[in-house]
C-alpha cells in the first residue's frame, strides 16, 4: 500500500471511529461499508489486505450486534456525566496485578481471578442471590446482599 493510501485510510478510520463514539451507529456502519467497498477496489500489493478486511468486517458486526447498547459518549461528557469506566478499570487492574505478584503471600491463578471477578460483579449487579437461589431454591436470605457495595 502506497503512503498516500494509507494516510487516507487513516483519516477516514478516524472519521468512522468518531460516529460511535457519539452513538450514531448509522453513520458508522455506512462508512465502514464504504471504506471496505473503498480498500477492496484499490489495487495494491498489501500482503495483509485480507486480514484487515476481515477486521473492518468484524468492527462493522460488533457495531450492528451492539447498536443498542452504544452509548453516545460526547452528549455525555456534555451533559456532566460520567462516560469513562478508566479509574475502576485501573482500581482492578492494581488489585488483581497485585495478587499475581510473586512476592504476595497469597497469589491468585488466572481461574482464581476470574471467579473472583465473577462473584464480585455478581455482587454489584445485585445478582448474586439469584444465582444461589438457582442452586438453593429454599434458601433465605436475610441481609440485602446490595448494601454491601
Amino acid at each position: 500500500m502506497d503512503e498516500e493510501n494509507g494516510k487516507q485510510f487513516r483519516e477516514y478510520l478516524e472519521k468512522i471511529k468518531w460516529y460511535p463514539w457519539h452513538g450514531n451507529t448509522y453513520k458508522a456502519l455506512t462508512y465502514l461499508e464504504r471504506f471496505d467497498d473503498e480498500v477492496h477496489l484499490t489495487e495494491n500489493g498489501y500482503e495483509h489486505l485480507g486480514r484487515f478486511r476481515k477486521h473492518v468486517a468484524d468492527f462493522a458486526a460488533y457495531i450492528r450486534n451492539n447498536e443498542p447498547l452504544i452509548i453516545n459518549y460526547g452528549e455525555r461528557c456534555r451533559n456532566g456525566e460520567i462516560y469513562t469506566s478508566s479509574f475502576a478499570e485501573s482500581t482492578i487492574n492494581e488489585v488483581v496485578a497485585r495478587r499475581f505478584c510473586k512476592k504476595q503471600q497469597m497469589q491468585w491463578t488466572k481461574k482464581g481471578a476470574h471467579s473472583m471477578l465473577s462473584a464480585r460483579t455478581k455482587v454489584l449487579n445485585g445478582e448474586l442471590g439469584d444465582c444461589f437461589r438457582k442452586w438453593y431454591p429454599n434458601i433465605k436470605i436475610e441481609k440485602n446482599y446490595n448494601e454491601a457495595a
